[in-house]
């Protein structure tokens, strides 16, 4: 045997031990390598390698993804969420040869092959250290601790009694607002919501009716409200509705549309019944304002309704005639 023949023998003896080693990491893992074709122009990455755990926690054999773009189509088989993920492993890519680092790493959900869905950390290696050609990729399950993040995250912007959003995210939603009619003059508006002569319902009927009556209206907007429109529990029994690219003459309406279905409510407390009613306050962005103005204006607006009534919606730019 030539001495380049038993180099070829030991090096592929060494492969396969390396690729023996490998099933034994509980972690998926795979090796692609990349392929020059003739033309020294297109270049292909094809897997050589998959280990146990890549069969048992994602699925696909070597057969069904001989390369790199057929895991891509297996992984993210819609073609609007595939074209996402690839530009941002190729900008998670780049990101790390600007930074000198050796592995570029996405967060990513992974659709495995008996159809679930899970969050894998992939990481791989831009130059490998066993072989120039191979690229070694890891998948690590991060759906759990994504699944309880997300969690931790929503209930941070969410009032725990009403399941709106808390004041928090309503906070949010107006610098969003703000910060988009700043750049592109879109305008918006809130409402500022309160509950009428809510400190009686609570004094005859205690806090676990007030506690009720609060979830009834909370859905009632909720249920009225546009996908775009952020409903968040202000403080106590007051409520702000966000609404995004609209003027006054159309917040004015919508708020009236939740008040007159507020008005329909009718809650069975123990025999009694109670019919809680609304006043809004309604307000617009205007040049040079900022978010305290804002909702000082949205507030004397919910004064005025209160003073001339409760059960009204009003604007600070209206005529002294109730809506």
């Amino acid at each position: 045997m030539s001495d380049s023949n038993a180099s070829a023998t030991v090096e592929a003896e060494m492969y396969q031990l390396i690729f023996r080693l490998m099933d034994f990491v509980p972690v998926p893992l795979l090796i692609s390598e990349e392929i020059e074709h003739a033309d020294n122009v297109q270049r292909e990455r094809r897997h050589v390698f998959i280990n146990k755990a890549f069969l048992e926690q994602i699925g696909y054999t070597m057969e069904e993804m001989p390369g790199i773009q057929a895991f891509f189509e297996l992984a993210y088989p819609e073609q609007e969420v595939r074209d996402f993920r690839f530009q941002e492993w190729l900008d998670a890519v780049d990101a790390s040869i600007a930074q000198n680092k050796t592995v570029a790493e996405v967060t990513s959900l992974v659709r495995c092959k008996n159809g679930e869905r899970r969050w894998f950390a992939i990481a791989a290696e831009i130059e490998s250290n066993i072989k120039s050609e191979w690229h070694m990729v890891s998948f690590r399950d991060v759906h759990d601790i994504k699944q309880m993040l997300d969690q931790v995250e929503k209930l941070s912007h969410t009032d725990p009694l009403t399941q709106l959003a808390n004041r928090r995210a309503g906070a949010q939603a107006l610098e969003q607002a703000l910060s988009l009619y700043q750049q592109t003059q879109q305008l918006f508006s809130v409402l500022l919501c309160d509950l009428d002569s809510f400190k009686e319902i609570n004094d005859v009927f205690g806090h676990d009716c007030g506690d009720r009556i609060l979830c009834e209206v909370a859905q009632c907007f909720a249920e009225l409200s546009r996908d775009e429109d952020c409903v968040a529990r202000w403080g106590g029994e007051e409520f702000l509705i966000v609404l995004p690219d609209t003027q006054l003459d159309d917040a004015l309406t919508i708020a009236e549309r939740l008040r007159a279905s507020v008005n329909q409510l009718v809650c069975d407390w123990q025999g009694q019944l109670i019919m809680p009613t609304v006043s809004v306050g309604v307000a617009m962005i205007r040049p040079a304002q900022d978010i305290d103005q804002l909702i000082q204006s949205a507030d004397r607006a919910l004064y005025q309704a209160k003073h001339l009534g409760r059960n009204l919606v009003w604007s600070t730019e209206q005529s002294d005639s109730p809506c």
